[in-house]
């Protein structure tokens, strides 16, 4: 109970908390019930190791609370991190309490229960796919198999330290398992194969140690338990790594089947204006690439949508409706839903459209267009668009401008981007993506783009890159997803990233 505004008594419900397994780092293995409680969540408490892209399945408006641990430095306590959840609760939220691979198998998850029902506060575990088994499954190394492994043993290689003892006994680890996974072990590596080694466990016995597993930063190294902490400390490998020994690790020279797909370790920036690309994301991630992404521009509609209800009534002087992008066809069909009307409006009217993506928006409202725009047919035609969308050349009609472009906040972390991260490729999604991005690099004084494949996704933003002096070398032959990675793919292929000199207004950036 709490005191409301008039000094009366009145009840605040208790909210509802889920600790969620956000899996090992592939957003692909999230599960189909994990993703329904973020999208319902108020509130998204979550860790270092959580995927960007899961937090995209989040609420727009949730409230992002970041608890993240390093090793050998925890910026936020365990103890501080069930008092969030406590209290978000106890402000009758839905929190989320999202956390990498499996909250009960070394996510202290059972913890953050304990002090949930503690204080009355309602709970619900939703599993992750755990590290333990998906990582050495994406390095090639099944950790049971009919010929070399019964058993396995999943084993923290991080023990508590305030313990003062350990319950590991190494004496059954060495001789128990046919198979040992450690997590978080890479920092104690040496420790212990060693006590392996001293308890039974023969020295030339194959490990694997996995770093970044199921991302397409993924690195593994291979080499005998004698000799692995060696080998380890020249990779470069560090936090997180999970670590596998036993006879299942020979089994990775035929069955590594992640680390060989054509995109692998290939960082492609993806910029775009509006939502996210998930489809072009999901295309390049299914051959192995890691997409960066920046929204350069934020599509906003026109007040009011005045001139959406203003062309209404003189629609019936148009043979064809023509939209040119699907954000156009998002805010039109906006426009007539907050007045009031819908899309009988356009009973009567041929409907085209400039490219397959736009067509696959307007299906989404069961709008079939007759056909995609032929620009040389005569007709008295509306093409609806936005604020400086580029038309198909020789394309003539009445313009309705029914959204805006107002820079995003994320335009400003694009300078930091492109001095921090290798980028291999940088694919330009329309051309509305390619101005504010070309005009903020130039301003750049020369800061190199590292040698970066230019891909546009079609001939029109292509003509925009080339009009600013990008220097674009890829266009796929359509706009799909799927061709736009079979580009990219031959492009790495034939040429790998080198680049001549280029310039944006101007300005050198390509070093």
């Amino acid at each position: 109970m709490s005191l409301n505004g008039n000094g009366r008594m009145k009840r605040v419900e208790i909210g509802y908390v889920y600790l969620i397994g956000a899996g090992p780092g592939d957003p692909g293995l999230l599960t189909i019930k994990a993703r329904e409680a973020l999208q319902r969540c108020e509130v998204i408490v979550y860790d270092r190791l959580c995927n960007p892209a899961i937090l995209r399945e989040c609420r727009p408006d949730a409230e992002m609370i970041y608890v993240g641990k390093q090793p050998g430095l925890h910026r936020v306590s365990q103890g501080d991190i069930n008092r969030i959840l406590v209290e978000q609760a106890s402000r009758g939220r839905m929190v989320a309490r999202l956390k990498g691979g499996d909250p009960f198998l070394f996510g202290r998850g059972g913890e953050e229960a304990e002090a949930l029902s503690a204080k009355g506060i309602p709970f619900e575990v939703i599993p992750g796919v755990t590290s333990a088994i998906a990582v050495p499954a994406y390095a090639g190394i099944p950790v049971t198999h009919r010929s070399c492994s019964s058993s396995l043993s999943i084993i923290t290689g991080h023990e508590d330290p305030g313990k003062g003892f350990s319950r590991l006994d190494w004496e059954a680890l060495a001789r128990g398992s046919d198979t040992l996974v450690f997590l978080m072990g890479i920092g104690n590596l040496e420790a212990i194969a060693g006590k392996l080694i001293d308890n039974g466990r023969p020295p030339e016995t194959p490990v694997a140690v996995i770093g970044w597993g199921t991302t397409s930063a993924q690195k593994t190294i291979t080499g005998p338990l004698s000799e692995i902490a060696r080998i380890v400390d020249r990779s470069g490998i560090t936090h997180p790594a999970t670590v596998v020994i036993g006879e299942v690790v020979k089994l990775r020279e035929q069955l590594n089947w992640f680390e060989t797909r054509p995109l692998f370790g290939r960082r492609i920036l993806l910029v775009h204006i509006g939502a996210y690309p998930s489809e072009v994301s999901s295309a390049i991630a299914a051959q192995g690439g890691m997409c960066l992404d920046i929204q350069v521009a934020r599509p906003v509609a026109v007040p009011d949508c005045k001139p959406v209800l203003a062309v209404v009534d003189r629609l019936a002087q148009y043979e064809q409706i023509v939209f040119t992008d699907p954000l156009a066809v998002e805010f039109f069909v906006q426009g007539l839903t907050m007045k009031g009307k819908d899309l009988r409006v356009l009973s009567g009217l041929q409907i085209a459209c400039t490219q397959p993506n736009t067509a696959k928006a307007l299906r989404q409202y069961h709008l079939n267009p007759d056909s995609l725009l032929r620009c040389d047919e005569p007709k008295k035609r509306l093409i609806v668009q936005g604020w400086g969308s580029t038309i198909e050349h020789g394309l003539v009609g009445d313009k309705l401008i029914v959204y805006l472009l107002q820079p995003s906040r994320e335009l400003a972390q694009l300078p930091a981007l492109l001095h921090e991260e290798r980028v291999d490729a940088i694919v330009f999604t329309c051309p509305a993506s390619v101005y504010p991005f070309a005009y903020t690099v130039a301003a750049m004084d020369g800061q190199p783009l590292r040698d970066s494949i230019v891909c546009c996704l079609d001939s029109a933003t292509a003509d925009a890159g080339e009009d600013l002096g990008l220097p674009v070398q890829v266009v796929p032959r359509g706009r799909n997803p799927e061709q736009l990675v079979e580009s990219l793919r031959d492009r790495f292929k034939r040429w790998g990233t080198k680049q001549t000199q280029n310039t944006v207004g101007g300005v050198n950036v390509n070093g």
